[in-house]
């Protein structure tokens, strides 16, 4: 019989390779970093949006060469709404950071967080932004803050542990520069300094928010005067400081003997503007955004804000201290 014949080899197909996705270039902003405006310059509006949407203007000018790609803390963003500046001048200062792109921004320098509860629970959603663990649980009492902060600090600890690119972001001061002690302009100044000494290999972006409970400590009729006066020596000991707003506050969810004290609040944040041209530190205004966002959810107890509303605060700070280039 004839031999069988072999069968005829099929051509090796050649590897095909998907096209990476265009990427973008960040870099960390030295001081003064970024400025995204105050007062009426840092008024925004509160609007949803598809991350998916490549024909989207407004997704397209905050994703960038992401647009295709974005990764899971970018799209989230999206879904839980924006707060997108009504100046065009302040919203092509913004990106929409995903999770690497925060890490690759904040990798050189050790970031040291404090203040009161409100700048608190932004440290949890620039966590969440950085570990990728994201909740939406509502944190409805101090107790509550209190655990998830530390649990916080532990995560981003161990994740730079095990990774020593990590981005090195703690959790600095934390009775010194929260504000209810009389001490508070000696002790807050002083906590830094050894703060920065004690990292003192990698340059140390401290960034603080306190004024109510400074407020709350004086008489009526001093509090306003007695709150910047002890602001003013803070930035006076506090070189390259960035300094955090106070939240709007929604009176009507404001608990009832709470509200009396909250009040007047207001003035600490107008005046406090104008004497940023005074001091050599970079002013983040959180007062607009918690100002217009009217959903039933923005607030629990009317001043401490939803999750959401913590990880967009996250994204202004990495807006201050990174800019984004799109590679064309």
């Amino acid at each position: 019989p004839l031999p069988t014949p072999l069968p005829t080899p099929l051509p090796t197909p050649l590897p095909t390779t998907k096209p990476k996705p265009k990427q973008g270039i960040v870099q960390f902003v030295p001081f003064p970093h970024k400025d995204l405006g105050v007062g009426k310059e840092a008024v925004c509006w509160w609007k949803w949006r598809n991350a998916r949407a490549r024909n989207d203007e407004l997704v397209t000018t905050l994703l960038g060469a992401d647009v295709g790609s974005p990764d899971p803390i970018q799209r989230r963003m999206f879904a839980e709404t924006l707060c997108v500046p009504d100046s065009p001048a302040q919203l092509s200062k913004l990106h929409i950071f995903s999770s690497e792109q925060a890490k690759q921004c904040l990798s050189n320098i050790t970031l040291g967080m404090s203040g009161d509860s409100y700048n608190r629970q932004m440290f949890i959603g620039l966590g969440e932004i950085l570990t990728t663990r994201v909740s939406n649980t509502h944190i409805t009492s101090s107790k509550e803050r209190e655990k998830t902060l530390w649990e916080t600090q532990k995560a981003l600890g161990l994740a730079r542990r095990r990774n020593t690119s990590f981005p090195d972001v703690q959790w600095m001061c934390h009775r010194e520069c929260y504000g209810k002690s009389g001490r508070f302009y000696k002790d807050c100044p002083s906590c830094v300094r050894n703060f920065r000494r004690k990292n003192k290999k990698r340059l140390v972006v401290p960034v603080i928010g306190t004024a109510v409970h400074i407020f709350v400590r004086y008489k009526k009729s001093f509090a306003l005067e007695g709150t910047l006066e002890e602001l003013r020596k803070l930035f006076n000991a506090t070189p390259h400081l960035i300094f955090n707003s106070q939240p709007a506050y929604d009176l009507a969810k404001v608990p009832d003997k709470y509200r009396n004290n909250t009040s007047g609040r207001d003035h600490v944040y107008w005046n406090m503007i104008e004497e940023l041209n005074n001091h050599k530190i970079r002013y983040l205004d959180f007062y607009q955004l918690t100002h217009t966002c009217h959903f039933d959810n923005c607030t629990s107890d009317g001043g401490h804000r939803s999750r959401f509303v913590n990880r967009w605060k996250a994204q202004l700070l990495l807006n201050t201290l990174c800019d984004y280039t799109p590679v064309v």
